[in-house]
Parts: C-alpha cells; sequence; structure tokens
C-alpha cells in the first residue's frame, strides 16, 4: 500500500490485541490517529495498489487485526462488511463499533481509521471510481435519491445494519470470491464482481426504500461548514490565534487545514489571519482615538512588531497612517 508524503512504518503498526477489550482497543486506535495527525501529513491510498491488470474495478481483502492503519483517506471507495465479532470504525473523530451484519459504504474523501477486535472477521471491498461514478449515472435515473448518490454528491459515509438480510452476506461472499481468483488469474472473474457489487447496492437501495435496512450512521465531510467556523473563530480571536486549536476544532491536521482553508478562501491561513489584523488595525488607527498602546493589544502585537506590520502593509508608520486617512476621512463629511 503506497503511502503519499511519509514512509510506512510510521502510518502502520504491529499490535497485539488478543487479550484487550473492545474500549482499550478504541482508546489505543484514537491515540494513534492523535500521533498521526500531529506529524501535519495525510495518509492516500491509491488503487493502483490493489489491481492486478488493468480490467479490474473492484478488488478485496480480509481487514487484518495485526496492523493497525493510522488515519487516512483513498482515491476509490470502500465498503467493509462485518461477518463476525466488531469492527471498530474511528471517523471524523467519532468512534463507530460495527457487529455482526454491519455495511458501511465510504467515499473516498472521509479520514477514517478501522480494527477488528480479537476473533472478528471483516472485509473490505475497494471499487475503483470511475465503476462507482459509472453506477451512480445508470441508478441515478431509476432512483434519484438513492444511499449511492448521495453519498457521492455529499462526500458521505453511511452504515447500514444488514444481519436480517442473508442475501447481504452472500454477495460479500461471492465478491470477496470472485477477487481472490482475479489474483489467480485473468478471466471473466471480474465481470462476476462487478456484477456482485450492483447486486450488492441494488439491495440495499431496495431496502432502504422500503426501510428494511435500518441506517445506523449517516455522516459527510461537509468542507463548506467547517470552513465557516474556522472563519468564525478567526474573526473572533484573531489576535491569538492557535492553530492547535483550531485543529482540534474541525478536526484536522496542520497539512490539512492549510490546504482546505486555500482551497476554499482562496488565501493562505497566516495570510487571512494577517489581513483580519490589518483590517482591525486601520479601523482602529482611523476611525477611533483609541491609543496606539491599546491598539497593539486589541489585535495581538507589542509596539515594536506593530510599528513593522503597519509599516510593512502601507508604507506609514502607524502615527503617519492615523493622521493622514482620519484627515481623509474627515473631509469626506
Amino acid at each position: 500500500m503506497p503511502l503519499f508524503h511519509k514512509p510506512k512504518k510510521i502510518y502502520e503498526k504491529n499490535v497485539d490485541y488478543t487479550n484487550c477489550s473492545t474500549e482499550e482497543i478504541c482508546n489505543n486506535l484514537v491515540s494513534f490517529v492523535e500521533q498521526i495527525k500531529e506529524m501535519d501529513f495525510e495518509l492516500c491510498y491509491t488503487f493502483e495498489s490493489f489491481r492486478v491488470n488493468p480490467a479490474q474495478h473492484i478488488c478485496s481483502n480480509i481487514i487484518e487485526n495485526e496492523t493497525m492503519v493510522g488515519y487516512h483517506k483513498h482515491d476509490f471507495y470502500e465498503m467493509n462488511y462485518v461477518f463476525s465479532g466488531e469492527l471498530i470504525q474511528y471517523i471524523e473523530n467519532e468512534m463507530f463499533i460495527m457487529k455482526k451484519g454491519d455495511l458501511i459504504f465510504l467515499h473516498p474523501s472521509v479520514f477514517h481509521s478501522q480494527f477488528p477486535t480479537p476473533n472478528s472477521y471483516a472485509v473490505n471491498i475497494l471499487m475503483d471510481v470511475n465503476f462507482v461514478n459509472n453506477l451512480d449515472h445508470e441508478l441515478y435515473e431509476i432512483s434519484p435519491d438513492n444511499f449511492l448518490s448521495q453519498t457521492v454528491a455529499k462526500k458521505a459515509y453511511q452504515i447500514f445494519e444488514t444481519e436480517k438480510m442473508p442475501k447481504i452476506e452472500s454477495i460479500v461472499r461471492n465478491i470477496c470470491s470472485y477477487t481472490y481468483r482475479t489474483f489467480k488469474q485473468k478471466s471473466f472473474y471480474e465481470l462476476l464482481v462487478e456484477s456482485e457489487v450492483k447486486q450488492l447496492v441494488a439491495q440495499l437501495i431496495i431496502s432502504e426504500r422500503d426501510q428494511k435496512t435500518p441506517l445506523i450512521k449517516y455522516g459527510y465531510t461537509n468542507y463548506e461548514d467547517k470552513i465557516q467556523l474556522i472563519l468564525d473563530y478567526i474573526k473572533t480571536n484573531y489576535a491569538n490565534v492557535n492553530v492547535d486549536d483550531v485543529c482540534k476544532k474541525v478536526g484536522y491536521s496542520r497539512m490539512q487545514l492549510y490546504r482546505i482553508f486555500k482551497k476554499y478562501t482562496g488565501a493562505g491561513f497566516m495570510v487571512y489571519v494577517k489581513q483580519q489584523r490589518y483590517n482591525h488595525a486601520t479601523y482602529l488607527l482611523t476611525r477611533t482615538n483609541m491609543p496606539l498602546d491599546e491598539i497593539c493589544k486589541t489585535i495581538g502585537y507589542d509596539k515594536t512588531c506593530f510599528f513593522k506590520f503597519i509599516k510593512k502593509q502601507t508604507g506609514y508608520t502607524p502615527l503617519q497612517y492615523r493622521k493622514k486617512f482620519s484627515n481623509e476621512l474627515l473631509s469626506m463629511y
């Protein structure tokens, strides 16, 4: 499994939780995730590392309970299914315990980490983005508001309880069996796998429509909402912004925060913070009689730094700026 940004030993670790409780495993998983976040990089798996030939659009494998994988995302869709025991899912800073018969469908953008408890049996099914998008287009014509379309459009994850649907377990077993055979030789098994996945998705949509499949959890990666939280935080705390506090607030590493913030605002995080300080500083200089010492404290600079900051941004010292632009404002009235 290739990784962008860091060597393998950092994002995976060998563990032995044979005698640990579910709660202990959950705590260890959270600790490992937090370690990964503090390193300020993102784990991203690629579908190319799993497929054995270009015709393969779906892969599957057993989720091992000997290796803990850090918080990650990928460039493909993923389903997890629990045949027995429990599968711990840590998604967007929330913990879920999946039981026998539970199934989760994950968008590529959703950061997550999972680990099975001792003596559990769970599998993941990996699906090429093009395959899922084509399937989405097919199904949208029949049922525009189905769970797959919601997952694709909203970058979501959904957890279903399917224990009372033996057909689902049978389909998942077929998928695992057929994908295993595609590793042995190139054959028509790829077509069988795709057919089974389509049947699985169709069964979930039909059960969803008939309200026979309880939805345990629905969530999505709504970057716009989180960006608004960040903007509100900066607006209130521009004088003493703490990047680590912001990261904890929205559940991002520093790298994620900087990348996503720039993508949605067009400005670097600290550039935006400085702009807010500048806006407030110039307002206080030209629209109030507040002493310079108080303005410095208000926007979070000592007097020397404030002098350099205003001089660099405007070409004037703070007193020159106040005198020039306060007079210009007065002359307008």
